[in-house]
């Protein structure tokens, strides 16, 4: 839909010439509905969504898009600084969030390694403001038109009233304590999806945070002895010790209540256990997508938007590595938006037991952070050192807060993942060529080692063998 501000660009002609307008509103439909997914107020989510590049709006920002013009100081300027002049739109108790949405959404409030964050543009230039205020009257207009367009109640706004906004918020800044932001992390999570998808946005978002049917994984199998314990029980997280092949994957699927992130250490088992799943859901509503270093490779076949999405806020299940969500624990860029992602989610820390001693230490520091997150941490492991067994289960909170299982001594002895047999000759399988396929094993293959009466091994024929 064609606006009469259309000619005030967010984004330059080689990404797309796309409107201040079109862009500020479909941002705000991203963190509005995020935010009444997060529990955060919808209203407020809005506001600061449609403030916080309206700075765009200036004409050393549009000068730049376009290319025609350089700044006439040597100075970086900053389009959120800008967006801080319409501060006085919002009523008083609500600006220290929408403050949290405008002023680091790209920069960090200061010590930013280039040295671009608010507080260090403040202290190191005399006049900040008056650099970001070039020519405000002129386009004060036309921001406060397009926010007028957009559904905001506005007021004219002059220098004066730009200069006390923007002293507000350096004043915020300066007393703010160092710690995690959820309105940030919800407008990153905003800004990046509204960006990435435009006017498409409103049909992608209801797939993003769709909670998985996992009722394929409640399907009790002698063969699989987790299978046959009832993963109904009031305790908040899950440990879970049992030999591969016991059925702890689905088990743990089992113990999950919402979105779900599947990690594990190995991208080879990453991208086995994202396929398992997706096929296991095939049919439901569940979105699963697959983030490690190289998983765009696997993605080259996907449609755009499938690979836009894999590492966007929100899906049913996301397979990754820890290194994946590593940013919550340092504290590393955009870290704030993986918050947003995470909290109250399942998390299921699979093969736990195969990590280096460096990465068992911040899987530590990762479980304490989910565990404040309001996750659900549910744990699988084939053995564990005792020392990190007694330490992971006391970062969950104890016996009260952990549902523990083992497979008994006699689940231990009549399981088995292999059955071998003896035969006297290679004819007795059913003969053919050294690869054959078994009578017993109903097209399964067997091996045999190319010697009379050496010991066969049937694969992937157990339910067959044991059925005998």
């Amino acid at each position: 839909m064609m606006g009469s501000y259309d000619h005030i660009w967010a984004k330059s002609e080689m990404r797309g010439a796309v409107s201040l307008a079109m862009h500020l509103r479909q941002t705000a439909i991203c963190a509005v509905y995020i935010a009444g997914w997060m529990g955060l107020d919808p209203r407020i989510a809005r506001l600061g969504a449609l403030l916080h590049d309206i700075g765009k709006a200036s004409i050393l920002f549009q000068n730049f898009l376009r290319q025609n013009a350089t700044y006439p100081f040597p100075f970086r300027f900053r389009h959120e600084i800008a967006s801080l002049f319409f501060l006085s739109l919002v009523e008083k108790a609500e600006r220290p969030f929408v403050l949290e949405m405008v002023i680091a959404h790209h920069k960090s409030l200061s010590g930013d390694k280039r040295n671009l964050g608010l507080l260090d543009m403040e202290d190191w230039e005399d006049n900040n403001f008056e650099l970001h205020a070039r020519g405000f009257e002129q386009w004060s207009e036309d921001a406060l038109g397009i926010l007028q367009e957009l559904g905001l109640v506005v007021h004219k706004i002059g220098l004066e009233e730009a200069r006390r906004n923007y002293e507000e918020a350096v004043a915020y800044c300066r007393k703010r304590k160092l710690g995690c932001s959820e309105w940030k992390g919800l407008m990153l999570a905003a800004d990046w999806l509204g960006s990435a998808y435009g006017e498409d946005v409103e049909a992608v978002l209801p797939r993003l945070f769709v909670i998985p049917d996992l009722s394929c994984y409640d399907n009790p199998d002698p063969l699989y002895p987790l299978s046959l314990r009832d993963a109904r029980d009031g305790r908040r997280h899950t440990m879970v010790v049992a030999s591969t092949g016991s059925g702890k994957t689905s088990f743990l699927f089992r113990r999950c209540r919402g979105r779900v992130f599947y990690i594990l250490p190995f991208q080879a088992s990453i991208n086995a256990m994202y396929e398992r799943v997706r096929q296991d859901l095939q049919g439901t509503d569940a979105f699963v997508t697959l983030l490690h270093a190289v998983s765009c490779i696997k993605w080259a076949g996907q449609e755009p938007e499938e690979r836009i999405l894999q590492r966007m806020t929100g899906a049913s299940v996301k397979v990754m590595t820890p290194h994946q969500i590593a940013s919550v624990v340092f504290g590393g860029k955009g870290y704030e938006a993986m918050v947003i992602d995470l909290k109250g989610c399942d998390v299921i820390l699979d093969e736990i037991h195969t990590y280096s001693d460096v990465m068992q230490a911040i899987v530590l520091k990762l479980v304490e952070v989910l565990v404040h997150l309001g996750c659900r941490v549910h744990i699988g492991t084939a053995t564990m050192p005792t020392v990190l067994y007694q330490k992971i289960i006391q970062l969950l909170g104890g016996e009260k807060e952990v549902y523990e299982v083992r497979l008994s001594p006699e689940e231990l002895d009549s399981f088995d993942r292999h059955v071998i047999y003896k035969v006297k000759s290679f004819e007795e399988t059913g003969g053919g060529d050294k690869r054959s396929h078994c009578k017993r094993s109903e097209g399964f293959d067997c091996m045999q080692s190319g010697e009379k009466g050496s010991g066969i091994v049937w694969k992937d024929c157990r339910k067959i063998c044991r059925s005998e």
